[in-house]
């Protein structure tokens, strides 16, 4: 196929990339019949595969919000015996970005598939020179959602094949579920609004503060009337008692009438005191 008179890793890389697409004639075949000048048939097709149908799917049970990676295997339940695998996978293209294609757990020591990437469509050739055993993943699919809306995007197996036809093989579709994003910001939106609500009781919370700032002048009154003079401590019971100012009394006579009845009351409390005050 390389020319090169040898058989290697060459070559599979050559029928991987004829497989996908990627080339349409190997080096070798120089007058492009499909087998080379000197090309003839190979030998029979083998039997097909006695262990009975093997199952190539997708899994429907995966999600990613819009923006979001999300990985997606393509599951065999049985690799026995399986030396190379072609694959055609559908996608809408409008929902999901294809991004990678990585080795599955089936096929770690193959290297990496070969990947013909179209608008929405994914042509994908693999194969090794030891045979698979065992169930697991061929490869997994990389994609990102661009989705926005809630709702479902659907993965298509358009075709499978094992061993070129040699295996029987059924396929199942996948589906990947869009979450919604706007739902997980509006929770987001709540906790931040409760919190604010938090905040805002924190601050309110003030009756105390207000008390304290009242006593704070209630004590700083007591302590200016402490250095007052007497005569000022006078005026201040004064201004208390009649609710003028001694020194806004213009006259003699506004003063004795303010200042009569309390003299009139503190006589007779003293009168009402002395011993025989009676007789």
């Amino acid at each position: 196929m390389s020319g090169d008179s040898r058989l290697g890793v060459l070559d599979a890389s050559l029928i991987n990339q004829y497989k996908v697409g990627s080339i349409t004639r190997f080096p070798a075949d120089t007058n492009g019949d499909g087998f080379g000048p000197k090309g003839r048939r190979g030998p029979a097709w083998l039997p097909k595969d006695a262990a009975g149908v093997r199952t190539v799917s997708l899994p429907d049970d995966l999600s990613a919000a819009p923006g979001e990676a999300v990985d997606v295997p393509v599951l065999l339940d049985d690799a026995a015996g399986v030396l190379g695998y072609y694959l055609e996978i559908g996608f809408d293209a409008g929902a999901l970005e294809y991004v990678e294609t990585l080795s599955g757990s089936l096929t770690p020591g193959w290297g990496a598939p070969v990947v013909n990437a179209q608008a929405g469509r994914l042509l994908l050739a693999h194969a090794g020179a030891q045979a698979l055993d065992g169930a697991g993943s061929l490869a997994v699919l990389r994609f990102r959602m661009l989705a926005t809306a809630p709702g479902a995007t659907a993965l298509t197996l358009v075709t499978a094949k094992l061993n070129d036809h040699q295996l029987a093989v059924q396929t199942q579709d996948g589906l990947l579920s869009i979450l919604d994003s706007a739902a997980e910001g509006e929770g987001e939106g709540e906790g931040a609004t409760s919190g604010e609500g938090e905040g805002e009781g924190e601050s309110n919370a003030t009756p105390d503060g207000a008390e304290g700032e009242g006593e704070s002048e209630s004590e700083s009154e007591v302590a200016q009337q402490a250095h007052l003079t007497p005569e000022d401590q006078a005026a201040e019971l004064l201004r208390a008692a009649c609710g003028c100012d001694p020194s806004e009394t213009k006259s003699w006579s506004h003063l004795v009438e303010a200042v009569l009845p309390l003299l009139l009351l503190v006589l007779a409390l003293t009168r009402w005191r002395r011993p025989g005050a009676d007789n």
